[in-house]
């Protein structure tokens, strides 16, 4: 009976499966331990904006039920306060924060893509412009980072101007997420009169 013993690295190129890669090999080519801290974070950053674009609504949505269900009711009773008065503000170009816009988890999403912003010219800051890309996709990365974060530089490259990204007025009405995408600058055209 013949005696196996563990593969190395160079028995694992000798494993080959269809398509010219041995299945021992691609284990060792991609194990965790063997990717850059640097593509880590980047890939967490990524991960982070996707969950924001596909639960962070859903999951705001189902913590302001809990709230409203629970002991702290009047808290909840006092965001729906506060989201009567300030109803408008999506529409008056939102509540940007420079803070929220200079997060260091937004540099890592543009090294992961990656974003960059291309100055053809220099624009007026005391007029305004619409600034239109296509196709954008569903998740509009190149829009976010460009003109939602300052991953790119836009303040340095067109000082005096304020970027915003238009979104649809559904968001706006997500308790808690509402504020959360306002503080990156995105707003809406349009929302009707308040519940």
């Amino acid at each position: 009976m013949p005696v196996l013993t563990p593969p190395t690295l160079r028995a694992a190129h000798l494993i080959d499966l269809p398509g010219g890669c041995s299945s021992l090999g691609m284990k060792i080519q991609f194990a965790p331990l063997n990717v850059p801290l640097q593509r880590r974070l980047q890939t967490a950053a990524v991960l982070q904006w996707v969950f924001s674009f596909l639960a962070l609504a859903q999951c705001c949505l189902a913590a302001f039920v809990l709230l409203a269900l629970s002991d702290w009711w009047i808290l909840a009773l006092l965001y729906v306060g506060w989201l009567w008065l300030d109803w408008d503000t999506p529409t008056t170009g939102g509540r940007r924060s420079q803070w929220v816009r200079n997060w260091t988890v937004w540099e890592y999403l543009r090294d992961y893509f990656p974003l960059t912003l291309v100055k053809t010219v220099d624009l007026d800051p005391t007029k305004n412009y619409i600034f239109g890309f296509h196709p954008h996709g569903v998740l509009v990365a190149g829009g976010f980072g460009n003109f939602c974060t300052e991953a790119t530089g836009f303040s340095r490259l067109f000082p005096g101007l304020r970027s915003h990204l238009l979104m649809l007025p559904f968001w706006f009405r997500v308790p808690f997420f509402r504020d959360y995408i306002m503080c990156g600058g995105q707003f809406t055209d349009v929302l009707s009169d308040p519940p």
